[in-house]
Parts: structure tokens; C-alpha cells; sequence
């Protein structure tokens, strides 16, 4: 890459960088409780908290997907991932599954 990083190094700070800008997103909204009623703010605060669980869990499904293709460890310096690819995609096919019954 013309930036000197690897592909993999790459994708690891962009997801990373992705779930850090959500759960930042969160704070702020936070601290403006005392600026919006309580109905909105506690719905509103439910869809962000959400939201921070879908950024997780696609940080943990694409770069645990990568490395099961083309085992890299994942960088020191980023999160960890707190899913496993398996529980993952069973996950998602039991979804799926449910969806068509």
C-alpha cells in the first residue's frame, strides 16, 4: 500500500477506527441528556447502544472472516475481538432460519 501498511494493518485500524467513532458517538449523546426530553433521549440512547453492538459484532465478524482466510494476528494495539466467527455465523443462520419458517 502506498502508505507503507499492509493490507491486513489496513482493515484492522479501519474496523477498529469504526466501532471506537460508534462508541464515541455514544458519549456525546450522553452528555446531552439534560438537553432533550426523556422520552427521546432514553429511546435514542437504546438505538445507539445498539448500534455500538452492531459495530462490535461486524469489527469481530470481518476481521475474524480476513484472518480465517489468511491467518494474521490480530494488531497489538487494537481491541480485541470479543466474538467468535463460529458463535457468529451460527448466529446469523439461525436468524436466517427463523426469518423463513
Amino acid at each position: 500500500m502506498k502508505s507503507g501498511k499492509t493490507l491486513w494493518n489496513k482493515l484492522c485500524y479501519h474496523y477498529d477506527r469504526g466501532l471506537q467513532q460508534v462508541r464515541q458517538f455514544q458519549k456525546i449523546w450522553d452528555m446531552e441528556k439534560s438537553y432533550v426530553d426523556l422520552d427521546r433521549f432514553t429511546v435514542s440512547r437504546a438505538n445507539s447502544r445498539t448500534k455500538v453492538v452492531y459495530a462490535q459484532v461486524w469489527k469481530d465478524a470481518c476481521l475474524l472472516y480476513f484472518q480465517a482466510v489468511q491467518p494474521k494476528p490480530i494488531l497489538n494495539d487494537i481491541e480485541r475481538p470479543v466474538n467468535d466467527l463460529e458463535d457468529l455465523i451460527n448466529n446469523v443462520s439461525n436468524r436466517i432460519k427463523n426469518k423463513l419458517r
